[in-house]
């Protein structure tokens, strides 16, 4: 009779994927306040403030196809 294979622990990848979800949040809620500092730090108006968050989603965009080609 063959042996059946014992299920693997999937512990320590969850966690991973948890605490990148967790960083990634944390640094896309850090934006908000971010948005009124660069305001009052430049003295900028409200359309100009708002390039920084677009700035920041950008980013995603266009570190993904770098990052696409790497795993590719």
């Amino acid at each position: 009779m063959p042996k059946i294979a014992e299920p693997s622990t999937s512990l320590a990848p969850i966690v991973t994927i948890g605490v990148l979800f967790f960083i990634f949040g944390f640094v896309t809620w850090l934006n908000g306040p971010l948005i009124t500092f660069v305001k009052l730090a430049f003295d900028l108006d409200d359309v100009n403030a708002f390039l920084v968050l677009m700035a920041f989603y950008l980013s995603y965009f266009f570190l993904a196809l770098p990052s696409s080609a790497i795993l590719r």
